[in-house]
């Protein structure tokens, strides 16, 4: 008779012995993710029982292959199937039709929040249920972590699960793998007890009394002061005109200052230590706006609007930021203390009865409402008509978007990266969507219908022309000389470039040195941590660097990128690793541009199709004879024939986004509705 195996996502007390203590011996468990005090009583089983552990997850979902599709695109449109079954299920609409007694909320929008809620609960089991068809293993049981919702199920396979109530090892370290993307994502939801969530959000609004609404109105004796603005979201944690930048459609003569809002808000803790610590490795500075920020837009005539804490508003009010210009207002007394404290009882009435059937349930429909009803209160006070944001994902994008609408105002919005599937957890849910192309319309309308679609082209070119100078300096420093950048992406082992990618793209690099005499390379790291560590394991690279031939365009830390479009100004050729935004930068820039990917990674993406050998290469050798061919030849032929496939990203390949965006916010910001 074989051993018994059992596949747990987290390796803890409570799931070991829920899988039987009787029966362990001669068992093989695989897991996930393991908890920390575990460690004692798994070296003894495995000693002494002959119980065999085995980790799963630590392969490269991008470079294995599960049917007919990598396992990260499995992951992705198992999960995305999943969770639509489990909104359109008859017991979830019971469970949901008995809480909700808001009817002027979008569905759309609820529906999308809660999403974002249980997300993690789906995407793990997801996750598990792919790498042991991947692994081959036919697990006796599965046991998962018990969902926040009792209704979750999930369906779509014939293992057998069963869950656990894990009850005091997630207040401990539960170990997340190396280089993992998603680990992170959803830690904190999945391994976070109901009730330490409920006392989260319990605690976050009581913060609120020491919270603060501080606003400057641009309006003048001159102007209409009853004109809505145009709120446009801080996120890029600095105001950098040099580089991407969220007010990068603001200087075409076409939208005057005063009738633009900018919008910042304190900055939110992480989700745990463990997850800051990874963090803290790339660099990164703290991120807050500071003096360089303001600077920038002294001598601008925008309205403002903060949401502060006390320290922050005390620290901002010292260096003169804030100044008897503002109008400063507790945030508990503009929501209404009356309001907040009855959302307080409720929320302390869950608390007391979470263990009944979906009681979690009721709690994220409260907060849908509390939360998207102060933020129309907000928005209003602020006397928004558009709110604009290019965040991608989270949870508090559908609570403003629901805020806005209720202010009988508009989510507009626009992305900046080059998405090859839509993933579900980074999905765009404007109310109007600015894309760059029919190919981006139909892909982030398809699982949200946006009211209106905008197609205005790639948006981040507006720092172009500061760079001009510059790459010229070095083109003409290479005279002589063929010259290639290559872009890297960030790798993660459960995300769409893998480390084995990472390094063969820069072998790649090498390569070309080695047979081409008169080229030299830019590299461009995206994650300088990442090219750190290559760095180290490959001597070859400094013999380069050394000779001059080897230049590297890197940053100190990832919040400080150096732009695509700087080195394929003065670029020959520009090569990025995977399907990323660098490219189709560059290829606005003038420059040719080639994407190296994997054989089987978004095979079925138009993109990647039509492209195949001509801009787009999965395999070393035809990549070598198309580089081959523009030293060779150097023919700009070969750039204009990219430009027919560019185009499926990008219907215009100019630089007028920004004017495009410009003027459709203006029509936006006139108009009394918007057709559908």
């Amino acid at each position: 008779m074989g051993r018994k195996k059992i596949v747990l996502d987290i390796l803890c007390f409570e799931s070991f012995f829920n899988s039987s203590i009787g029966s362990k011996s001669q068992t093989e468990i695989f897991y996930l993710h393991e908890s920390s005090l575990f460690f004692f009583i798994k070296n003894i089983y495995a000693k002494y029982l002959g119980t065999k552990f085995t980790k799963l997850g630590n392969l490269s979902y991008s470079e294995n292959i599960l049917g007919n599709r990598t396992i990260y695109e499995t992951i992705q449109e198992e999960t995305k199937i999943d969770i639509f079954s489990f909104l359109g299920s008859k017991e979830f609409k019971e469970s949901l039709s008995s809480y909700k007694n808001w009817e002027s909320l979008n569905d759309q929008k609820l529906n999308y929040f809660l999403i974002t809620q249980i997300y993690p609960f789906f995407y793990r089991a997801r996750e598990i249920i792919s790498l042991i068809e991947f692994e081959k293993i036919n697990p006796d049981i599965l046991l998962l972590k018990k969902p926040h919702l009792q209704s979750i199920t999930i369906g779509n396979t014939n293992i057998p699960i069963r869950n656990y109530k894990i009850l005091f090892s997630n207040h401990f370290r539960i170990s997340m793998r190396d280089d993992s993307l998603y680990d992170g994502f959803i830690y904190r939801k999945y391994n976070s007890s109901k009730i330490s969530l409920i006392i989260k959000e319990f605690l976050k609004k009581v913060v609120i009394f020491s919270n603060y609404f501080v606003f400057k109105d641009s309006a003048t004796q001159n102007s209409d002061s009853s004109k809505k603005s145009i709120g446009i979201e801080l996120l890029q944690s600095r105001i950098n005109l040099s580089e991407t930048n969220d007010l990068f459609f603001i200087d075409t003569s076409i939208i005057d200052d005063e009738q633009i809002c900018l919008i910042e808000y304190d900055e939110k803790p992480s989700i745990g230590k463990l997850f800051l610590s990874n963090i803290n490795k790339r660099n990164e500075p703290k991120l807050k706006y500071g003096k360089k920020s303001y600077d920038v837009i002294s001598n601008r005539k925008f309205s403002r609007l903060k949401i502060l804490n006390i320290i922050n508003l005390l620290s901002q009010k010292y260096v003169g930021e804030v100044n008897s210009s503002y109008r400063i207002k507790n945030l508990a007394n503009l929501i209404g203390p009356s309001h907040l404290f009855s959302y307080l009882l409720s929320v302390i009435g869950v608390l007391l009865f979470h263990w009944k059937k979906d009681k979690y349930l009721k709690l994220l429909l409260m907060q849908y409402d509390f939360d998207s009803t102060s933020f129309s209160k907000i928005f209003n006070e602020a006397n928004l008509k558009i709110l604009w944001t290019m965040y991608d994902g989270g949870e508090d994008a559908l609570i403003k978007s629901q805020a806005i609408e209720i202010s009988g105002g508009y989510f507009c919005g626009s992305h900046w990266s080059h998405y090859p599937i839509t993933c579900i957890d980074n999905q765009k849910c404007y109310d109007v969507l600015f894309t760059w192309s029919d190919h981006f319309s139909k892909m982030l309308n398809e699982y949200y219908q946006s009211k209106k679609t905008y197609i205005v082209g790639y948006p981040s070119t507006d720092y172009l022309e500061k760079y001009i100078d510059e790459a010229r300096r070095i083109r003409e420093m290479h005279s002589e000389n063929f010259l290639i950048t290559f872009n890297d992406n960030t790798y993660f082992n459960d995300g769409p470039v893998s480390e084995e990618s990472y390094y063969s793209f820069y072998n790649l690099a090498l390569e070309v040195l080695e047979k081409y005499d008169q080229t030299v390379i830019y590299l461009k790291p995206k994650r300088s941590n990442h090219f750190k560590r290559y760095i180290k394991n490959n001597k070859r690279l400094d013999k380069y660097i050394d000779e001059g031939r080897l230049n590297l365009l890197i940053s100190d830390h990832s919040r400080s990128k150096v732009p695509p479009a700087f080195p394929a100004l003065f670029s020959d050729l520009v090569i990025g690793l995977g399907l990323s935004t660098t490219t189709m930068e560059s290829t606005i820039s003038g420059a040719l541009s080639f994407n190296i990917i994997n054989e089987m990674l978004f095979k079925h993406n138009e993109f990647y199709k039509k492209g195949l050998n001509k801009i787009v290469f999965n395999n070393k050798e035809n990549a070598i004879k198309a580089i081959d061919k523009v030293i060779t030849h150097k023919d700009n032929d070969d750039y204009l024939e990219s430009l027919e496939h560019y185009r499926i990203l990008d219907s215009f390949l100019d630089q007028n986004a920004k004017t495009r965006i410009s003027k459709a916010l203006l029509e936006i910001a006139g108009s009394k509705e918007i057709i559908s």
